[in-house]
C-alpha cells in the first residue's frame, strides 16, 4: 500500500482575508499619521520653550458688547441712584398725597414701590453679573501656568497652594469679589429705594427768611433774679400796675401777671384729687388758642419737678403760621402736613420742689428746716445731689402760729437770697456757711388736719430750684394745637449720667451736668412769688383718709409733702413761662435796605413799618427763625445710604479699573499646549 505524505498549506480564500486586514491596518496607520501630521501644521509656536500651542477659545465680539454693557448699564443706573437721587436730595411726594396729587393719579403708592422693587432687583443681577465677569476675567490667566492648559493633564499647571503674594493677592481679590456680590442686594435697595419720613424744605417762604421778634431783650425773656420790676407798667396797649396782679381776678388780669393760669391749675387740682389724672396740664394760649404741656411728675419722698413751654414761644408759632397763611408766602402753604422748628436756641422753665412734713407738736421742740438732700444740682462741679448735711432755717414767723390759727391754711414765701446754708457736721452740730450761692425760694404751708378724733396741724416746708434748661419745640398745626417740648417728660433731667463709686459717693472727676443745657438757679423775691397767689379765692384743702380711719400719720405727711411739692413746682413752672407775655410780637420782612421793614402779628394787618437799623436793636431783641420739614418720600442720607454709596462706588472703580486692564491686555484668549511632553 502506498502512502504519501503531503505538506498542509492554507486555503486561498484565508489568505485574501488575512491580506485584507494587514492592508486596513497599514492604511489606518497611514491616516492616523496624516491627521497627526495635519494637527501639527496647524498649531502655532508661541512658546518660548520651544511648545506648540493653539488657540482654541476666542471671545466673538458680540460677546464683548454684551459683557460691556451690562457693566455700563450697572455704573448707569447706580451713576443715576447717587448722583441724581441722593446728592441732589430729590423729594417725591408728601405722604397723603399719593391719592390726591395729579402725578400720582395712574400710579398707586404700591404700583411706584413695586416698579422700583424691580428695578432695584434688576439692578442687583446686573452688579453680581459684572463683578463675577470682572472676577473670572482677572482670575482665570492667573490660574492658569505660562504653558497653558495640558491635553493629558488639565489640573497639572493649577497652582493651588502657593505663597508668593501674588497668589495671596488674587485670593484676596476673589474674596472681596464674593463680599461686593453679597451686599450688591442691600446696597441697590439703600440707593435706589426712597425713605419716608421728615424732610426739611430748604426754601420755605420764597427766598425771604421772615424772624420773628418780641419786643423783650433777651436778659429779659430769660432772667436770672426776679423781683418786682420785672413786669414792666405797661405794654401793648395795657396799663397796669404790681397791684394789679394782686387785685384783679384772674380772668380779667393782664397777660403779664403770673397767676394767670390760676384756673387751669386749680381745674387740674380738682381732677387730680378725684380721679387721679396724669400730671400733665394742656394749657392754652390766650391770643391765639394754641396750647402746650404743662408736665409734672413726682419723684417720690416730697420731691417732684415740673416743666413748660414758654408761653411766648407758643404765641410766636401759632402768630407766625397765622401771617403765613394769610398771605400765602412760598411753598409751605402747598405742604399737606408741615412740621415748624426752631432754628435759634430757646429757654424753657425747669422748677424741681423737695418738701417734707413736719407735725406742729415736734417743730415745737426741735424747730423746723428746709431740707434739699433729694434735689439734683446741676451746674455745680463734683456734686449730683444736694448735700444731704446742708439745711436752710426757717423763720419762726411763717409757721410758729397761735393756737387759733391751727385750723387754718396758710401758705408763706420764704426769701433765702441772703440766708446762708447751715451745715451740720459729725458731732451734731451746725455750722453757717460762707456761701454765695442760694436756692430759688422756700415755701412753708400749714395744714391742719386729723389724727384718728384728735385735731393737729403739720408743717409742710419746700425749698425751691428753678432754672432755665435749653429746649426744643415743634408743631404740626394740620395734626393738634399743641407745640411739643422736649421736656414733656421732665425727670429726665434728674437721671444722672455719672458713675457713682461701690460706697455711693460721687467720683472726684465728675463734671457738671450741662449737657442739658440747664443754666444757674434763678433767684425769685417773694414779691414776684406773690404775684402768683390768684385774689378772690380760698386756698384750696386736701383730704387723706383710709376707709374713714387714719392708721398712720407718716403716710398723711408724706402724700401731704407729695401734693404740695407738685402743685408748687407746677404753679411756679407756669409763672415763669409767662414772664414776656406783656411784649409786643413782630416779623422782619426785609433787612436789605437802610430801614427795616417789618408789621406787628398780634393783630392781622397788612400795615407796614419801618425803623432805622441802629436804632432796631435786633441782635438783643429775641427772636426766632422758624424752619420747616414736611413728612413724605424722598431720597435723604441715613447710615445704610452711606454704605450703600461706598458699595456702588466700590463697583464703579471696579469697573473702570476693568476697562484700563482689558486695554493693556488687548483680548483675551485661552491655549492648549501640544507639545511632546504633553500629548
Amino acid at each position: 500500500m502506498n502512502t504519501s505524505y503531503k505538506q498542509a498549506v492554507p486555503s486561498e480564500s484565508l489568505e485574501r482575508k488575512v491580506t485584507s486586514e494587514i492592508e486596513e491596518k497599514q492604511e489606518d496607520n497611514e491616516r492616523d499619521s496624516q491627521a497627526a501630521a495635519r494637527s501639527k501644521s496647524i498649531l502655532k509656536s508661541t512658546s518660548k520653550h520651544g511648545e506648540d500651542k493653539a488657540v482654541i477659545i476666542q471671545p466673538f465680539f458680540s460677546s464683548r458688547i454684551l459683557e460691556w454693557a451690562v457693566h455700563l448699564l450697572a455704573v448707569s443706573i447706580s451713576i443715576v441712584g447717587i448722583c441724581w437721587l441722593r446728592f441732589l436730595h430729590v423729594y417725591w411726594t408728601d405722604e397723603s398725597t399719593w391719592t390726591t396729587s395729579w402725578a400720582w393719579a395712574f400710579c398707586g403708592l404700591d404700583g411706584i414701590l413695586k416698579a422700583l422693587q424691580f428695578i432695584t432687583n434688576v439692578h442687583m443681577l446686573l452688579m453680581i453679573t459684572s463683578i463675577a465677569n470682572i472676577t473670572i476675567n482677572f482670575a482665570r490667566p492667573r490660574l492658569v501656568d505660562h504653558r497653558g492648559v495640558a491635553f493629558n493633564n488639565f489640573w497639572y499647571t493649577v497652582k493651588f497652594i502657593t505663597k508668593d503674594s501674588a497668589s495671596i493677592s488674587l485670593s484676596i481679590f476673589i474674596l472681596c469679589s464674593a463680599t461686593l456680590c453679597q451686599l450688591a442686594g442691600l446696597a441697590s435697595i439703600g440707593v435706589i429705594q426712597p425713605n419716608l419720613g421728615w424732610w426739611h424744605v430748604p426754601d420755605p417762604y420764597g427766598g425771604q427768611s421772615l424772624p420773628i421778634y418780641i419786643q423783650s431783650k433777651k436778659n429779659e425773656t430769660f432772667p436770672l433774679t426776679l423781683n418786682s420790676t420785672t413786669i414792666p407798667t405797661s405794654a401793648a396797649g395795657w396799663e397796669w400796675d404790681l397791684n394789679s396782679c394782686l387785685t384783679a381776678a384772674p380772668q380779667t388780669s393782664a397777660l403779664a401777671c403770673p397767676g394767670y393760669g390760676f384756673e387751669a391749675l386749680r381745674a387740674w387740682t380738682r381732677s387730680n384729687f378725684q380721679n387721679h389724672t396724669a400730671l400733665n396740664l394742656t394749657i392754652v394760649e390766650s391770643v391765639t388758642g394754641a396750647q402746650r404741656i404743662l408736665a409734672a411728675e413726682s419723684l417720690g419722698n416730697g420731691t417732684a419737678i415740673a416743666a413748660t413751654q414758654s408761653n411766648w414761644v407758643v404765641r410766636l408759632y401759632a402768630l407766625f403760621i397765622r401771617y403765613i397763611q394769610l398771605h400765602h408766602l412760598g411753598v409751605v402753604n402747598s405742604i399737606s402736613n408741615p412740621m415748624y422748628t426752631s432754628a435759634d436756641s430757646i429757654y424753657a422753665p425747669v422748677v424741681q420742689v423737695q418738701c417734707h412734713t413736719v407735725d406742729r407738736a415736734n417743730a415745737n421742740h426741735s424747730g423746723v428746716s428746709f431740707l434739699t438732700n433729694r434735689l439734683t444740682n446741676y451746674t455745680e462741679d463734683g456734686a449730683i445731689w444736694y448735700d444731704s448735711r446742708i439745711s436752710w432755717t426757717i423763720p419762726h414767723q411763717t409757721w410758729n402760729f397761735s393756737n387759733s390759727h391751727n385750723g387754718l391754711v396758710s401758705f408763706n414765701w420764704v426769701d433765702l437770697s441772703s440766708e446762708n446754708a447751715l451745715e451740720r457736721g459729725d458731732d451734731g452740730q451746725t455750722t453757717k456757711l460762707d456761701s454765695t450761692w442760694h436756692p430759688s425760694i422756700g415755701a412753708v404751708a400749714t395744714i391742719p388736719g386729723m389724727l384718728g378724733d384728735q385735731p393737729t396741724s403739720y408743717i409742710v416746708p419746700c425749698i425751691v430750684d428753678a432754672r432755665w434748661a435749653a429746649s426744643s419745640a415743634w408743631y404740626e398745626p394740620t395734626m393738634s394745637e399743641t407745640v411739643i417740648s422736649n421736656l414733656s417728660n421732665p425727670s429726665v433731667l434728674t437721671h444722672s449720667t455719672v458713675a457713682l463709686n461701690l460706697d455711693g459717693s460721687v467720683p472726684a472727676t465728675t463734671k457738671p451736668r450741662q449737657q442739658w443745657g440747664i443754666g444757674d438757679s434763678i433767684n425769685i423775691s417773694p414779691n414776684w412769688a406773690e404775684l402768683l397767689n390768684a385774689p378772690g379765692h380760698l386756698a384750696f384743702t386736701m383730704t387723706s383718709s383710709d376707709g374713714g380711719f387714719v392708721t398712720d400719720s407718716a403716710d398723711i405727711m408724706e402724700g401731704a409733702a407729695d401734693k404740695v411739692a407738685t402743685i408748687l413746682s407746677l404753679a411756679i413752672a407756669d409763672g415763669l413761662s409767662r414772664i414776656t407775655d406783656w411784649s409786643d410780637s413782630l416779623i422782619i420782612l426785609d433787612t436789605n435796605s437802610d430801614n427795616i421793614t417789618y408789621t406787628y402779628l398780634d393783630a392781622p394787618s397788612d400795615k407796614i413799618d419801618y425803623a432805622n437799623r441802629t436804632s432796631f436793636d435786633s441782635e438783643q431783641n429775641t427772636f426766632l427763625r422758624l424752619r420747616v420739614q414736611r413728612y413724605g418720600w424722598a431720597y435723604g442720607w441715613s447710615t445704610l445710604t452711606i454704605l450703600s454709596v461706598i458699595v456702588l462706588l466700590i463697583h464703579i472703580s471696579m469697573v473702570v479699573w476693568y476697562a484700563g486692564y482689558q486695554i493693556r491686555r488687548r483680548g483675551d484668549s485661552v491655549q492648549f499646549v501640544a507639545g511632546k511632553k504633553y500629548i
